[in-house]
């Protein structure tokens, strides 16, 4: 029930519509640079023509922290402008870029963390408040102050409209309660922090009004700001910080995301070790990598330059995760295994849309599973059901008083298997 209001009612719109699934592609630590602090205009438009040649084609080319003048140190918050170094003619040739090929430019602000020495600092020191007089570290913006807020909406959404900005992402990496603490009166507690959330929601209703079509990512640190008013602006694109590799947490994290907050994106990345443990491991891109990043949007850590082979993985795959996402986004959600974390574990689940009357069932056997079979038990009724596995072309029948007696599932070690259904 949860699920079908989410999608009905709170999931922001792209063109009136529920956002579809989205593959993302980037440059991260370009130049071998922290984040995107190396991130310029050739390496940018270097990278998408590459990834367009080998015909995968993204639906979002994403660029992080460091766009802005910080001298290769991301955090330094607070001059929101482009580095003129890295980008001279600014990031209008890469949205560009991204208009001509249908590809939708996502770029990341912090705006209310402000680093000393930044232009918001030196040009308005008035919004940037501190923890106290002497304070040297970061300040936040005052988003409670609405000609600070005015300015702050001004400058961002020119950046959106001239770079061609198709997705808003804002981080907070910035504890701001001590901040809101030393700066109200004793009569006056949670004063500031109530007009401040007031002013970053009207920053971003404002944002949102002037840029028909912009959607907004939340990150905050990595899922940290996840009340109702912000996810009905808003989807957690990056819910996390932690476990992009490590598929037994991916997997506990996607447990809880499938059932409250449907929409997120996955990396695939593997950070497994050939003893099957997750110490000093990291093994290239593969298709179990794609297995455990099932999810509606999707960060393929596909290289720019990689080889023939990895980008015809990488074209096999895609369309096999784009029907598994859309039926993600219409369906009922039914975890079929436990989840413990435990890369001993089998991983299992289904989606089922009953107005459509199709769905899958997913099963990954994770790197240290010894059990060679799994028997699941699916929520199906009396019907017939007719299976397909996309990635062999193997079809099959079963009917629903054959299901109930369990669904036996037989992969190798470190693999996984999807069997979509009609019905």
């Amino acid at each position: 029930m949860w699920r079908r209001w989410y999608m009905a009612h709170i999931l922001p719109r792209e063109h009136g519509r529920p956002l579809p699934p989205k593959l993302c592609l980037h440059t991260f630590m370009a130049a071998g640079k922290p984040e995107f602090t190396g991130a310029d205009e050739v390496n940018q438009l270097t990278a998408i023509d590459d990834y367009l040649s080998a015909g995968y084609k993204p639906d979002i080319w994403w660029i992080d922290a460091g766009w802005y003048p910080c001298d290769f140190d991301w955090p330094a918050t607070g001059t929101w402008t482009h580095n003129t170094k890295h980008f001279p003619r600014g990031l209008d040739p890469i949205g560009q870029k991204c208009d001509e090929n249908d590809i939708q430019l996502l770029l990341w602000f912090e705006p209310e963390r402000i680093r000393r020495g930044t232009e918001l600092d030196t040009v308005h020191p008035e919004w940037a408040l501190k923890r106290s007089e002497d304070d040297e570290g970061d300040r936040l913006l005052d988003l409670g102050n609405p000609e600070c807020r005015e300015w702050i909406t001004n400058r961002v959404d020119a950046l959106i409209k001239r770079y061609h900005v198709r997705v808003y992402r804002q981080d907070f990496n910035f504890a701001p309660l001590p901040v809101w603490e030393a700066n109200e009166a004793e009569d006056r507690v949670g004063a500031m922090e109530n007009a401040h959330v007031q002013g970053y929601l009207r920053f971003w209703d404002e944002l949102i009004f002037r840029n028909p079509n912009l959607w907004i990512d939340s990150c905050a640190s990595g899922g940290r700001r996840n009340e109702m008013e912000t996810l009905r602006r808003a989807v957690p694109l990056h819910y996390t910080d932690m476990g992009y590799g490590h598929h037994p947490i991916k997997q506990k994290q996607h447990r809880y995301m499938f059932e409250w907050i449907p929409y997120f994106r996955a990396h695939t990345m593997n950070w497994d070790n050939d003893e099957g443990g997750y110490e000093n491991g990291g093994k290239p891109v593969d298709l179990f990598a794609y297995h455990c990043a099932l999810t509606p949007a999707v960060t393929s850590m596909v290289e720019h330059d990689a080889g023939p082979e990895i980008f015809a993985m990488a074209r096999k795959f895609d369309p096999i995760w784009r029907r598994a996402a859309d039926i993600m986004l219409s369906g009922d959600y039914y975890p079929l295994t436990e989840c413990r974390r435990d890369p001993a574990d089998w991983y299992a689940m289904q989606f089922d849309d009953p107005v459509r009357r199709l769905g899958f069932i997913q099963a990954v056997r994770n790197v240290a599973a010894p059990e060679e079979s799994v028997t699941l038990s699916p929520r199906l009724d009396a019907r017939l059901y007719k299976f397909e596995n996309p990635e062999t072309g193997e079809r099959m029948s079963m009917t629903g008083d054959e299901l109930r007696e369990g669904f036996k599932i037989s992969v190798p070690l470190r693999s996984g298997v999807i069997w979509f259904y009609e019905y």
